[in-house]
């Protein structure tokens, strides 16, 4: 009946079994080679050094434990640089390998990172994979509250089969599956090609993020301003609003959210695609990154300002003209009398060095206007699937290229185009005129316009 019988040299009449009959002020002094944890009359005066004798911590549920002695022999048995916490713990066991399992808890928590109603988690040194949960925190931040980064982020990995929210500061993700996640300065995901989530950026605002091969997204926890950054590498992007916006990165990105206007600017490395589209495919258009890097800013308040700058384009939504300073591809699609004649956008005006071009458009983003402010030029205008204008710097010379082997002629999006070098040429009803300002005037009809017939009876 006093503790000297558990003294060194241990009493060579005790048994394991006796541990039932230990008092309770006694039994966190038993021998941890001499107790036998399921049959002590009180579970929870068990010490962490008892736990992790042998395979005493499986003998027991752990939520009969001492909640303290419970996470500091789980955190010495898995051998982790940072104290695990757990509440609820079920179905849990310790791997030969130090691995933990935990069938299910209603949180756990290590360093940074906290897993709230996660199931079937495993922690291995610093790896953690998680089949589902409904929300996962990282930093230890919760309720928009921002903490000091404590040094326990550094270099931690984390596989998530499912999670509702993924949380970290300011950023948060939403419907997250089969994720791997690391955690250093920023946070880190990649999804398997063509697996979806989506980003929080405002009340009630999502974005869908869709990765591509050896795809990777970052965002800073403590990006909580107004505008914040994403960064990545072969994602798309979808943001709704008034128009949606897609932003397609096959290489790097650095991209500007605002938390109320969305997409603000992006600095993309080639190939890179960015569209935005009203209520209908006929106003869809695109900018395509295609040999250089390029910067593409979107204004949709009257208080955003931005300088052009070089390889650089500007939409400006409020006055419907979009800026091209540098080497962008402008696209759209083909139709003829609201049919789709083409499955995907295709060029319509491309720089092909850099130089200062301006597309001004009606309200409905259907029609264009193109304008060139440069003598030194080299870019193509596609006026109709039927008719491109070449313009060379060699010689200023100007180059019309016609494909007669059409089925259906598209209606022309640009209407007007004009350089300081070359005369003025617009399109009415697909019809092609270049007026020099002087007596000559060259009229391009398109395949099988009546006017073609009348012409050569005429002329015979």
């Amino acid at each position: 009946n006093t503790p000297d019988i558990f003294g060194p040299p241990l009493n060579p009449s005790w048994k394991p079994e006796y541990s039932a009959h230990v008092p309770l002020d006694f039994i966190d002094q038993i021998p941890p080679s001499a107790v036998d944890v399921t049959l002590v009359q009180d579970p929870t005066r068990l010490i962490a050094d008892q736990l992790i004798y042998g395979d005493n911590i499986d003998k027991i549920d752990w939520n009969k434990l001492n909640p303290t002695a419970r996470d500091e022999a789980l955190t010495q048995l898995g051998k982790l640089n940072t104290p695990l916490q757990t509440e609820n713990p079920t179905n849990g066991k310790v791997l030969d390998d130090g691995t933990i399992v935990i069938g299910q808890a209603a949180r756990v928590g290590i360093g940074t990172v906290e897993i709230i109603g996660g199931q079937n988690i495993e922690i291995k040194g610093d790896q953690i994979r998680v089949e589902s949960a409904p929300i996962i925190d990282f930093f230890g931040i919760s309720n928009d509250i921002v903490l000091n980064f404590d040094g326990n982020r550094a270099d931690l990995s984390y596989h998530i089969d499912s999670a509702g929210k993924i949380r970290a500061g300011c950023f948060e993700a939403r419907r997250v599956d089969n994720a791997d996640i690391k955690i250093n300065d920023k946070i880190e995901i990649s999804v398997p090609p063509g697996e979806e989530f989506d980003i929080v950026y405002g009340f009630d605002k999502e974005m869908k993020f869709t990765g591509g091969d050896n795809n990777k997204l970052y965002a800073d926890p403590a990006g909580c301003l107004k505008e914040f950054e994403i960064s990545g590498e072969n994602f798309t992007l979808e943001i709704p609003g008034d128009r949606t916006e897609i932003i397609e990165v096959n290489d790097t990105a650095i991209i500007t959210i605002d938390r109320e206007l969305g997409f603000v600017c992006g600095q993309f490395t080639p190939l890179a695609k960015y569209s935005s589209q009203g209520d209908a495919l006929e106003d869809i258009f695109s900018l395509v990154v295609w040999k250089t890097p390029h910067k593409i800013c979107a204004r949709k308040h009257v208080d955003q300002v931005f300088d052009i700058e070089k390889e650089m384009t500007l939409v400006d939504f409020l006055t419907s003209k979009i800026t091209i300073n540098g080497l962008v591809d402008y696209r759209r699609y083909f139709f003829s009398n609201g049919t789709l004649l083409t499955p995907t956008t295709t060029p319509h005006f491309t720089p092909e060095i850099p130089f200062t071009s301006i597309l001004s458009h009606d309200p409905s983003w259907k029609k264009a206007t193109a304008s060139v402010a440069s003598n030194d030029i080299q870019n193509t205008a596609v006026f109709s699937n039927f008719l491109k204008v070449l313009d060379q710097r060699e010689n200023t010379k100007r180059f019309l290229v016609f494909d007669t082997n059409i089925q259906s002629l598209a209606e022309n999006i640009i209407q007007n185009y004009q350089t300081i070098s070359h005369p003025l040429i617009y399109a009415t009803d697909s019809i092609i005129i270049q007026d020099t300002n002087t007596q000559a005037k060259i009229t391009i009809l398109p395949p099988n316009h009546p006017d073609i017939l009348t012409s050569i009876k005429t002329f015979s």
